[in-house]
C-alpha cells in the first residue's frame, strides 16, 4: 500500500470521526440561512410597504402643494382687496382733510355767519324744494272737489306765495301766518341738514381724536395691547398656521360665556378660504323641532383678533 493511499485513508477516518460535529454545524448553518431568508423576506415586505407609503405621501404632498398654490392665489386676491381698501382709506383721508379745511375756515366766523353762508349756498336748492312743496299742495287742491273759483283762488294764492319766497316780500292777499308756516317748514329742513352735517363732522372728529390721543397714547394701550401685537407678530412670523390655530378666546353671542378654543387644520383652511369659521359653544344649544345641537358662532378673523386684544 502506497503512502498516498494511507494518507487518504487517514483523512477519511478523520472525517468520519468528526462527521457528527460537522453535520451539526451544517444543520445550524442551514437553520441560520433559513432564518436570514425569513428576515430578508420580512425586510422586503416592509420595504414594499414603505415604498407604497412613500408613493402615497408623494401624492399627498402633490395635493397639498396644489392646495397651497390655491391658498396663495386666494391670499393674493385678499392682498388686492386690502390694497383697494387702502386706496379707499386714502380717499377718506383726503375727504377728512377737506373737512378739516372747512372746519378751519368756519372757526374764524360766528355761528350766524356760518349758517348764513350755508343758506346762501343752498339758496337754489331751497327755492327748488319750496316750489316742489307748493306744486304738491296744488295737486292736492286739484284732486279735491272744489269749484272752479276756489281752484283759481288757490292757484293765485300759491303763486303769490312762491313769488313771495323769491322776492322776499309779502304781496297783498297772502295770509302772513301761512307764509310764516311755509318759511318755518323750509327753515326747519335747512336747520336739520345743517345740524346733521355738523353732528356728523363732530362725531368723525371726536372719534379721530379719541383714537389718536386717548387710545394709541394711553398707558393701557402700551401695557396691554402693544405686547399682544408683538407676541402675535412673532408667532405669525415663526409659523403662520400655528398662530392661526390659536388658542383663541371666544365669547358666545347667545349665552355670553367666554371660552378658549384651538382651530383644527380644516378650520384654519376654512378661515383662510372663506374669511370666517363656525365655532361650537360648549355651554348652550339650539333647540329645533325634534332635536338639538350645539349653538354655532360665526366668527371672522377680525372677531378673533378683537377677542384676542380686548378680552
Amino acid at each position: 500500500m502506497s503512502l498516498e493511499r494511507i494518507e487518504r485513508y487517514l483523512k477519511e477516518l478523520e472525517a468520519i470521526k468528526h462527521y457528527k460535529e460537522v453535520k451539526r454545524e451544517k444543520d445550524e448553518l442551514l437553520k441560520k440561512v433559513e432564518e436570514l431568508e425569513s428576515e430578508l423576506r420580512a425586510v422586503r415586505e416592509r420595504a414594499k410597504e414603505y415604498s407604497e407609503k412613500i408613493i402615497e405621501l408623494e401624492r399627498e404632498i402633490t395635493k397639498r402643494g396644489i392646495e397651497i398654490a390655491n391658498l396663495k392665489s386666494e391670499l393674493n386676491a385678499k392682498d388686492g382687496k386690502i390694497r383697494e381698501l387702502e386706496e379707499t382709506l386714502s380717499e377718506y383721508k383726503l375727504k377728512i382733510a377737506e373737512l378739516e379745511e372747512v372746519r378751519a375756515t368756519a372757526e374764524g366766523k360766528t355761528v350766524a355767519e356760518v349758517v348764513e353762508e350755508i343758506l346762501r349756498r343752498k339758496e337754489d336748492e331751497i327755492k327748488k324744494r319750496s316750489e316742489e312743496i307748493f306744486v304738491k299742495k296744488l295737486e292736492e287742491w286739484r284732486k279735491e272737489e272744489k269749484s272752479r273759483e276756489v281752484q283759481e283762488e288757490a292757484i293765485r294764492l300759491l303763486s303769490n306765495i312762491i313769488n313771495a319766497l323769491r322776492d322776499d316780500r309779502i304781496p297783498e292777499g297772502v295770509e302772513v301766518n301761512l307764509l310764516e308756516k311755509v318759511r318755518e317748514l323750509i327753515d326747519a329742513e335747512v336747520d336739520k341738514r345743517i345740524n346733521d352735517e355738523f353732528e356728523k363732522r363732530v362725531e368723525e372728529e371726536s372719534n379721530r381724536r379719541f383714537v389718536e390721543k386717548v387710545f394709541f397714547q394711553s398707558e393701557w394701550y402700551k401695557e396691554r395691547v402693544e405686547p399682544l401685537i408683538l407676541k402675535l407678530y412673532l408667532e405669525i412670523k415663526r409659523d403662520v398656521l400655528k398662530a392661526l390655530r390659536g388658542p383663541w378666546n371666544v365669547k358666545c353671542d347667545k349665552c355670553g360665556c367666554v371660552f378658549s378654543t384651538n382651530l383644527s387644520s380644516d378650520e384654519v383652511e376654512e378661515l383662510i378660504r372663506r374669511g370666517y369659521v363656525w365655532i361650537e359653544c360648549p355651554s348652550c344649544e339650539d333647540f329645533l323641532l325634534v332635536w338639538s345641537r350645539r349653538h354655532r358662532i360665526k366668527l371672522e378673523l377680525k372677531d378673533l383678533l378683537k377677542y384676542y386684544f380686548f378680552n
